[in-house]
Parts: C-alpha cells; structure tokens; sequence
C-alpha cells in the first residue's frame, strides 16, 4: 500500500437534495430554542424534525438519517454549546466527509484553546450549501453571539 492509500473506504456524507431537513437536540438548546428553529425552518420552506436525545456525532448524518443540518442554539447570549472534548472527533469526521461544522457565525470551531469551550452556537451539516442555507437563514439577532 502506498503512502496515501488506505484499505478502509473514504465515508463521503450525501448532500441533503431538494427536500433538506434541520434539527436541533436537547443538548444543543431544545426546547427552549424552536421558536428560533421554526423560524429558520418557515424561511427556508424546509421540514423541521423533532428534536434529538443524542449527542453530537457523525452517525446523524449516515443513513437513516433524519436531519441534514443540526443546529444548537439557545435564546440569549450564552450559546456555549460544549467542551472542545465533545466537538473535536465529530468535527474532524463530518469535514473529512465532505461536511461543514461551524459556530453560528459560520466560524470553525478552533481547538486547544485556554478555556477548552466551543461557544457560538452550532451549524453541523451534510454538505457546504445546506450549511450556507442555514446560516444565511439565522435571524439577526444572532448575529454576533
């Protein structure tokens, strides 16, 4: 085997197509936060999934999935959404996947950081455009945080 090469096939996430779906989780600010969900969701003419018990992983985004983008955001200004430890592997997994994780902002996630926390909310998507879709569909209110 070459340098480069691996003997395990390369996981590429399937683009969300016509019909994308969002979604939130109980660790990402639900319920507290769908009014701000049903806001994007309304703007977009996307379907809203119910809210997730899972935590962040990369397996939300394989088949069956339910959502295309997962986004965590809470009403007011502190939208730290975990420790560094619990976005690291996701993150580094759904971007080598052809994915696009970001804070609400559409900043990447930096890691090593003296206060390990990934503050500013969540966009986690299947692809680049469903994220830019997302992100372009925030209410301004967020913007900033």
């Amino acid at each position: 085997m070459r340098c480069g090469e691996s003997a395990w096939p390369r996981l590429w996430l399937e683009p969300a197509g016509a019909e994308m779906h969002i979604g939130t989780s109980k660790w990402f600010g639900s319920p507290g936060n769908s009014a701000i969900i049903d806001s994007v969701a309304n703007q977009l003419g996307v379907t809203q999934e119910q809210p997730a018990v899972t935590g962040f992983s990369p397996r939300i985004f394989l088949p069956p999935r339910d959502v295309d983008v997962m986004i965590g955001v809470r009403p007011g200004t502190d939208q730290t959404m975990a420790s560094e430890w619990d976005f690291a592997v996701a993150d580094l997994v759904i971007h080598e996947a052809g994915g696009l994780v970001t804070n609400l902002t559409g900043q990447q996630f930096r890691y090593n950081k003296p206060v390990p926390n990934n503050t500013g909310g969540l966009i986690a998507a299947a692809d680049p455009e469903s994220h830019a879709r997302v992100l372009s569909a925030l209410p301004s209110e967020l913007e900033g945080l």
